[in-house]
């Protein structure tokens, strides 16, 4: 059976970028966070809201698996046994695809030529609004 592939998309506006969100991707520990870290952070989340656009995709598909960690997906064949593991048992998939654009891409890869900190914090503040 053939299933459609929904697909949605976010105004940035309606996308929530938390900072201690961010700063968790960052590594900080709650505890030991600073004004100046949270300031750090809330400079730059406008510069990532200004170019996200968000956009998602999903469908349900047929797998197949095998006792030698192979599965049979709808686009190949993927040999992993931690995955095996967890889809034993299964002969159905939901696939997720997620993204908050190409201008984004291209800021972290600028960024990183001028600023490995502010890239960081960027990567962590796309991470937080992708995984709204």
């Amino acid at each position: 059976m053939q299933y459609p592939i929904i697909t949605y998309s976010l105004d940035k506006e309606q996308i929530a970028i938390d900072e201690q969100e961010v700063l968790r991707y960052l590594g900080y520990v709650k505890s030991k966070i600073t004004e100046d870290d949270i300031a750090f952070v809330r400079e730059r989340i406008p510069v990532v809201r200004n170019i996200i656009s968000g956009k998602a995709c999903y469908s349900r598909f047929s797998i197949c698996c095998h006792e030698d960690n192979k599965i049979d997906m709808p686009y190949g064949t993927i040999q992993s046994r931690d995955l095996s593991k967890n889809l034993s048992g299964c002969t159905q998939i939901y696939l997720f695809a997620a993204t908050i654009g190409l201008p984004f891409d291209r800021l972290l890869q600028t960024t990183r030529l001028k600023s490995m900190a502010d890239a960081a914090v960027f990567q962590a503040i796309g991470a937080t609004a992708v995984e709204y």
